[in-house]
């Protein structure tokens, strides 16, 4: 039997083992990287919570933490069910964030659809319907984002609970907080039929101080409810007016 040469030498059986260490060492470096990340600067955390929530403008948060450390994302309401309706929220989110910021506009979501809140300190003069200079550009954003939208558009004038008083000059022109809600309500539509909105998209209802969002025994609480919500109304709300809207059948 051959002797094998001097020069050839037996195959290292435990070459394996660099492979291992190498991979070992990825595997820890890896971990003390994610573990690094999992350690959240919970200032820094809180600042990141306010701002999502003033730009999405929800009620609820839009992240939070739950008990395993787990940051966990929530940009839709829970109202919105489809697609359709999260891609709304979505664009007018965007196209309206530097007014959310700014707390003039503020976007949610809730049964009738979207809604684009209007702030009515910033929007009208106090105790006037007459649309400020300012609302005509943040109108044309919102005109430009309902052209694209199919959605029936319904206008919503709000107000505090003060009364007008019967001695003041404004109550020759608007006798109680109902005809004041609705002529604001209305200006709305007209500026954004003004914009491009098709004419018969939209409808104007005053609630005056009957829906508010807030108590009224408050400065903040106030001005709050003083508020025109545009409602981007869902198909399912759409069909309901539609209902409504048919003739009744002669018995």
């Amino acid at each position: 039997m051959a002797r094998p040469k001097e020069h050839e030498k037996e195959p290292n059986a435990e070459r394996w083992l660099l492979s291992y260490a190498d991979f070992i060492t990825l595997l820890l470096v890896f971990f003390i990287i994610m573990y690094s990340m999992s350690s959240v600067d919970k200032a820094k955390f809180d600042q990141l919570v306010q701002v999502l929530n003033q730009t999405f403008g929800g009620n609820k948060s839009v992240i939070s933490m739950n008990n395993s450390g787990i940051m966990q994302m929530n940009f839709y309401p829970s109202h919105l069910k489809n697609r359709q309706e999260k891609n709304l929220y979505v664009k007018t989110v965007s196209a309206l964030q530097k007014e959310i910021q700014s707390k003039d506009v503020k976007v949610t979501a809730d049964q009738r659809g979207v809604v684009i809140s209007l702030n009515s300190d910033f929007y009208f003069p106090p105790g006037s319907a007459d649309l400020s200079d300012s609302a005509e550009k943040v109108l044309a954003k919102v005109a430009g984002i309902l052209q694209t939208q199919t959605n029936v558009i319904r206008v919503e004038g709000h107000t505090d609970s003060i009364p007008i008083s019967p001695s003041s000059p404004l109550a020759q022109r608007f006798p109680s907080n109902w005809e004041l809600s609705s002529q604001r309500a209305i200006n709305v539509v007209k500026m954004l039929e003004n914009q491009g909105l098709h004419k018969g998209r939209a409808c104007a209802t005053a609630y005056a101080d009957t829906h508010p969002l807030k108590p009224n025994d408050t400065v903040e609480g106030r001005a709050a409810n003083r508020r025109v919500e545009i409602v981007i109304i869902n198909m399912p709300e759409i069909d309901k007016l539609s209902d409504v809207a048919k003739p009744h059948e002669e018995l």
